[in-house]
């Protein structure tokens, strides 16, 4: 039984589940991985054209850079495609291999045969095969990034420290783990406190509608960033406004947007 049977019968079993099974079965993870199924596939698609070997565990490593992981999508955006794959990586369906963690002496071989004499990060990803108890794993992470408001958007080494934590963060982005991240901004803290003892509710328009009347530029990246940590700090829910709720905040705005508040 060859690697490349193994190897084949691993990127198609996990492919099968990502297609069919977790829509059923891990229906957190389905919601927030659908958009990222087509570029997961290109990375194993790319893992199988770039073998090196299989290690215990059923893991396959691999090498790829963002540039290249972009062309083969037909896409120009490689900040785009990075941002995807940081994401899987979060999720758990992808990993990146931190060649200063304790990896066999044949992971950091093969990293320094691609890094060569290049100062620049090589990206080293390794693929695991998705067991029921794998996938329920990375549906419990799915909840939280949902609980957190973690958005793709401005997705970043601070964005995901400020939603979980420095480890977690390092294990997304390896190449810069233990980054200097600012402090969350104190007046966009007192924007929200106010605007939620004021209204009980806020959302980026009236954040940005308080910056307007207090004459402060509005930086929504830093707002983007923040707020998954100041939803820890202020113990904060995000709610889709239905109608009953708008009349309970008074809200007279078209359409039913996204509220945060503190938890019940």
């Amino acid at each position: 039984f060859s690697v490349n049977q193994e190897l084949f019968t691993l990127i198609f079993d996990n492919i099968q589940s990502l297609k069919l099974d977790i829509k059923e079965s891990h229906k957190e993870l389905h919601a927030v991985s659908y958009r990222y199924i087509p570029t997961l596939e290109k990375l194993y698609f790319i893992a199988f054209e770039n073998l090196y070997h299989i290690h215990s565990g059923n893991k396959i490593l691999f090498s790829a850079s963002t540039e290249y992981i972009a062309k083969c999508l037909n896409r120009d955006d490689k900040k785009k495609t990075g941002a995807d794959i940081s994401f899987l990586c979060l999720l758990g369906l992808i990993e990146k291999v931190d060649i200063d963690s304790d990896i066999p002496e044949e992971y950091k071989a093969y990293i320094r045969h691609f890094q060569g004499n290049r100062s620049r990060h090589i990206n080293v990803y390794a693929l695991s095969e998705y067991t029921y108890e794998k996938l329920n794993e990375c549906n419990e992470m799915a909840k939280k990034v949902k609980e957190k408001n973690l958005r793709k958007r401005d997705f970043t080494y601070e964005s995901v420290k400020n939603a979980f934590d420095v480890e977690t963060a390092n294990r997304v982005f390896p190449q810069i783990k233990n980054k200097a991240v600012k402090d969350v901004d104190a007046f966009l803290v007192a924007a929200i406190q106010h605007l939620l003892d004021e209204n009980g509710y806020f959302t980026q328009n009236t954040v940005y509608d308080y910056y307007r009347r207090n004459d402060k530029y509005f930086k929504e990246n830093q707002y983007i960033k923040q707020l998954p940590a100041i939803m820890q700090q202020l113990n904060l829910e995000k709610i889709k406004a239905s109608k009953k709720i708008k009349e309970q905040y008074g809200i007279l705005s078209a359409g039913f947007p996204y509220l945060f508040r503190k938890k019940s």
